[in-house]
């Protein structure tokens, strides 16, 4: 936190990170979608071939990966947005 910021900088900065929230949950939503669908190929192909299943456990894994860099990504984000709002709580009271 920069001392001696105006609450219109302030602002201007949490809505940024307002955004950038937005976008982790688009990839959060995207990452879960692409999990339900490698967890749907797992069923499907128990029986299939290993280079199959192989596949579709990479698939899995990548999606969980993608899953938890995105939830860490909010995670993150979320803590900013809170400094930010502690940040303008002071401001604000003066």
């Amino acid at each position: 936190m920069s001392a001696g910021r105006s609450d219109a900088e302030i602002m201007a900065e949490r809505m940024a990170v307002v955004l950038e929230i937005g976008a982790a949950n688009g990839a959060r939503q995207r990452a879960q979608a692409r999990l339900g669908g490698a967890q749907i190929d797992l069923m499907r192909l128990e029986d299939a071939g290993p280079e199959y299943l192989a596949a579709a456990q990479a698939r899995d894994a990548a999606a969980r990966a993608a899953l938890a860099e995105a939830a860490a990504r909010i995670e993150a984000l979320d803590g900013r947005l809170a400094a930010l709002d502690r940040e303008l709580a002071a401001v604000v009271r003066g």
